[in-house]
This record gives structure tokens, C-alpha cells and sequence, in this order.
């Protein structure tokens, strides 16, 4: 399986919202369980004008892990590493 790459803010009962994308993607749905996990990792979320722009970048940078790109925003996952 393909690695995803998602932000998310705990709520004030210490919740997270999985995006409606990363759900659709998994086939997730109310009461299905996930596990997450912790790493030494960056994520960086930017907004580019093309999927040419997004590879750019990305070639911008150091020790990129895993990233994707959807409408406009590509989010990298970079290994401290």
C-alpha cells in the first residue's frame, strides 16, 4: 500500500479529523479502526500552481520521504534522517 501523508489538529477532546480524501481513499467509514504511528518526520504542505511546480518543489528539497498532490497542494513527508 501506498504511504499517505496528512496534517490534522486535535480537537478539544484530543480528536482528529481524517480528510475526506485519505478516508475515500482507504474505504474508511464511522467505527472502522486505524493505528497510528510516530516517527521523526516533517510534513510541509504548500500550494503551487501545477503538478510541474509541485515536482519542482519537491526537488527543492532534502531527504523527502513520501508526497502527493491534489488540486493545487502538495504535501512532503521528510525524513529527519
Amino acid at each position: 500500500m501506498n504511504a499517505f501523508t496528512f496534517s490534522a489538529t486535535l480537537d478539544s477532546k484530543g480528536r482528529i479529523t481524517v480528510p475526506s480524501r485519505i478516508r475515500k481513499r482507504l474505504n474508511l467509514g464511522k467505527g472502522d479502526e486505524i493505528s497510528l504511528s510516530l516517527s521523526s518526520t516533517q510534513v510541509v504542505v504548500e500550494e503551487v500552481g501545477s503538478y510541474r511546480e509541485a515536482l519542482e518543489f519537491i526537488n527543492s528539497l532534502d531527504s523527502v520521504k513520501s508526497f502527493s498532490y491534489e488540486d493545487g497542494v502538495v504535501e512532503v513527508t521528510i525524513s529527519d534522517r
